[in-house]
């Protein structure tokens, strides 16, 4: 994995910009911005193992409430996106109901954005550039040599491979937290400059396909439980038919992956660290146990939940924000 250290930097940087510039009604592209490049630098963060130190910890800890607020935003616009792009016909004013809901949690979801934002922003910005030059710029940490970044990244990536290849099989109780190994592991490979470029489209493909998966099931669980007169049965069973369609979508790509880059029923072997791909398997993890104790749950999806997560799209969702 060979890499530069400015391509190592450069999320910090594009970070710090748009922490400043942002607004308190902010654009979609301007959230999606935001939740990207976090993401990123806490792959980064988590990769290179500077986490131990403070500096490390004192980035980590402000750059989560602010990732969650903008993926709760980020989530809306999606929704909204999609009941939009729904054929109205009949359904019109169902539809409009169902948007201007959506518009509600979406304007709520921004102030709380725009408040966490700023009661972080000043001193973050301050810590993104103090790790950048302590872990990057000084002369007396090893840190900073990009063989010693370099191999780290290896090892991260090689641990998130690993742990892909652990899981068994994709269902609606694993598949979210299935692409966030996923969307890690494609983060990391995207800094080499001698990966291959077919397993980064492979994996985004893969991100990409469980995403259009989850938004539909979520906006199917909120459809339920907003829409609740007769009349409007077709128009939630749509919405949880192209959820299901998209689920089966999600796995095709998942297995057209496994089909390219792991050769199922044989022995694999390690990859190098001077390899320029990592081969990856996709399957799942073991269900995990839900936060309700002692009710077994697992369920990161909005489709499936234990009984006591029942009872709405909000509280499912927040169960789910809650578990990961």
């Amino acid at each position: 994995m060979v890499l530069e250290i400015d391509s190592v930097q450069r999320p910090f940087r594009k970070l710090r910009r748009v922490l400043k510039a942002i607004s308190e009604t902010p654009l979609p592209q301007d959230v999606h911005v935001l939740r990207t490049l976090i993401r990123r630098v806490e792959a980064i963060v988590l990769a290179l193992q500077f986490e131990k130190k403070t500096s490390g910890n004192d980035l980590l800890r402000p750059l989560k409430p602010i990732r969650k607020a903008a993926g709760a935003v980020r989530d809306m616009d999606v929704l909204a996106a999609l009941a939009a792009s729904l054929d109205h016909g009949t359904e019109a004013k169902s539809l409009t109901q169902l948007s201007e809901y959506l518009g509600r949690i979406r304007a709520k979801a921004a102030g709380k954005l725009h408040h966490v934002v700023t009661a972080r922003k000043k001193k973050l910005r301050r810590s993104l550039q103090r790790y950048v030059e302590e872990n990057f710029h000084s002369s007396t940490t090893s840190s900073s040599d990009p063989q010693q970044v370099s191999t780290s990244l290896i090892s991260a990536s090689l641990q998130l491979e690993a742990e892909l290849r652990s899981w068994s099989k994709l269902t609606t109780r694993n598949m979210h937290p299935f692409r966030i190994k996923v969307k890690e592991l494609r983060s990391l490979l995207q800094l080499s400059q001698s990966c291959d470029p077919k397993l980064i489209s492979a994996l985004g493909k893969v991100k990409d396909r469980i995403g259009a998966w989850h938004d539909w099931a979520m906006l199917a669980d909120i459809a339920e439980n907003i829409l609740h007169h007769a009349k409007e049965r077709a128009l939630r069973k749509r919405i949880r038919q192209r959820a299901e369609a998209e689920f089966a979508r999600a796995l095709g790509v998942t297995k057209a992956l496994q089909a390219l880059y792991l050769n199922q029923g044989t022995a694999q072997p390690q990859p190098q660290e001077g390899s320029p791909e990592l081969k990856t398997s996709l399957i799942a993890p073991e269900p995990q146990r839900c936060l309700r104790l002692p009710f077994q749950c697992g369920d990161f999806g909005p489709s499936i939940a234990c009984r006591p997560c029942r009872g709405g799209a909000k509280r499912r969702f927040d169960h789910q924000k809650r578990s990961m």
